[in-house]
């Protein structure tokens, strides 16, 4: 968790977290798109993942 205020500080932005099935910690997912004209590209959207049979 601490690690999470230096990546915002350095311009990333935080996503959706992640929760383990297990008992772990939560993962929170970074981005840093790359630069345009109009800032940073977005966060990527978050697709559902499809389970294999």
């Amino acid at each position: 968790m601490r690690n999470r205020g230096l990546y915002l500080r350095h311009d990333y932005t935080a996503g959706p977290t992640i929760a383990l099935p297990t008992e772990g910690p939560i993962i929170w997912r970074m981005w840093r798109g790359a630069p345009t004209s109009g800032g940073r590209t977005p966060f990527p959207r978050t697709r559902p993942r499809r389970r294999s049979r």
